[in-house]
């Protein structure tokens, strides 16, 4: 009885201070913990995923807004440009009558000295 009294007294000294059960359910509570762990992780994923995602759409609605502003722009360049054009061809139109009227007074000054003298002869 001495050898079954000292194996007993061992086994009950090793297991003095855990109960049965959790022996047996340490598997059950380790999956359960490892679960947790993939679920904190997959929420953690998920978070980031949509994080991305609002910045994503973000920079898109961003680029879009840019995308509007440049076409504006292209379209007052392109008003502003005509408008230009059409500046300088009244500019070379009038430069022309300009040129006509200049010549028409000299044409009449011309005339009018020759009355003058044709008057002062007289």
């Amino acid at each position: 009885m001495g050898l079954l009294d000292i194996i007993l007294s061992a086994l009950v000294a090793l297991f003095a201070g855990l109960n049965i059960f959790q022996i047996f359910s340490f598997r059950a509570y380790k999956k359960k913990f490892q679960a947790q762990a993939e679920m904190e992780e997959a929420v953690a994923y998920a978070e980031k995923q949509s994080a991305l995602e609002q910045r994503l759409a973000a920079i898109e609605r961003l680029y879009n807004e840019q995308g509007a502003t440049i076409d504006g722009l292209r379209e007052q360049i392109l008003q502003l440009s005509k408008e230009k054009f059409d500046n300088a061809q009244k500019i070379v139109r009038l430069e022309g009558e300009n040129k006509l009227l200049r010549e028409k007074q000299d044409r009449l000054e011309k005339e009018v000295e020759a009355y003058k003298t044709l008057v002062n002869s007289k």
